[in-house]
């Protein structure tokens, strides 16, 4: 499942509803310089159904375009009640439903009255009530259509992540080498889609593993890349967000520190990632075409396994592809 609000509609302002609506109906009926009355009568009552009939639509696609959300994947989930009042947006789409729902009895009783009416100055009396009726009906919840049209635009934003792919979470501290390393290990070239809690976007990179399928690899740049304590709440939330999304973690690293960080403030993230995270966490040492003697030294400061790559020139890459298919290989068994 990608975002599943990709797709949901945002709706014009309740200004911009109502002057829409009003301006296709009287394009549908054009007015003409001598009309019978019953040609009269045809026209306002289809000025009438154009109206009532473009603006109940637009409401009702904008309702039907959310999906449930207590259905969406956890992950997505996570998200939502992160960026918005979940709550309120309910309680906003359903004044839109209630609205459109409104909007069809207003509609019966002012074609019935165009009906009755015998005089066209009558009529034109009717056709205005209706328009009043329409817009004071659509600026009564005008504060909930601004709410969902916020919403939407929030929620449409979110990255495209395949919650039904095994994924791999790259970590590691700015300008360790991560976005060149999902470059390394995808098949294509990654998307950078937008993310909320992130000035650069989400880095998403897919490739296709023999015994294992779609595997997406994700770097989320702001988020995994310093301590937790320097992280506000929605940070810390996003972050958590993280946890449905099946698989493991990278953690990258620079022994050269050339990336600005001690070897000694990296392992300190790679802690505390390893905690947050509740995945497996696989330890990679980027840069080996620059080491030097100063880096094989602080090399002796990690515990535990790594690989040794560079992910400018593909040293070590191929190996690094076989840990990471062993490591999925053994949650799926383990799952099973």
């Amino acid at each position: 499942m990608l975002n599943p609000f990709s797709k949901v509609k945002i709706p014009q302002s309740a200004d911009k509803i109502i002057d829409s609506a009003v301006r296709r109906a009287f394009r549908k009926a054009s007015k003409k310089k001598k009309v019978l009355l019953e040609s009269a009568r045809s026209r306002e009552i289809l000025r009438m159904e154009t109206m009532f009939s473009t603006v109940y639509r637009k409401l009702k696609l904008t309702v039907r375009s959310y999906p449930n959300i207590s259905k969406v994947h956890p992950f997505y989930r996570e998200l939502t009640f992160l960026l918005v009042d979940v709550d309120r947006l309910r309680h906003s789409l359903g004044a839109l439903d209630w609205a459109s729902g409104a909007l069809r009895n207003i509609k019966r009783e002012i074609i019935t009255e165009l009906r009755r009416a015998d005089n066209m100055e009558e009529m034109r009396k009717i056709r205005n009530r209706g328009i009043a009726r329409l817009s004071s009906l659509i600026n009564r919840i005008d504060e909930e259509i601004e709410y969902v049209r916020r919403s939407g635009k929030v929620l449409r934003s979110l990255p495209n992540v395949d919650t039904g792919s095994l994924s791999v979470i790259v970590a590691g501290m700015p300008n360790t080498g991560k976005s060149s390393l999902i470059r390394r290990l995808s098949s294509g070239n990654p998307e950078v889609a937008p993310y909320p809690f992130t000035t650069k976007g989400v880095l998403i990179g897919h490739r296709d593993i023999v015994g294992i399928g779609r595997v997406q690899y994700v770097d989320t740049p702001g988020l995994l890349d310093r301590p937790l304590n320097d992280r506000n709440e929605m940070e810390l939330q996003a972050i958590a967000a993280m946890k449905y999304l099946e698989g493991a973690a990278l953690f990258l690293m620079d022994p050269t520190e050339s990336c600005g960080f001690t070897l000694k403030e990296q392992i300190e993230v790679l802690n505390e990632i390893r905690g947050f995270l509740e995945k497996p966490v696989l330890v990679v040492l980027n840069k080996k075409d620059i080491w030097d003697d100063y880096s094989k030294e602080r090399i002796r400061l990690l515990k535990g396994n790594f690989v040794a790559i560079s992910a400018l020139t593909g040293e070590g890459i191929s190996n690094l592809e076989k840990e990471v298919s062993s490591l999925l290989r053994h949650l799926i068994k383990n799952k099973r």
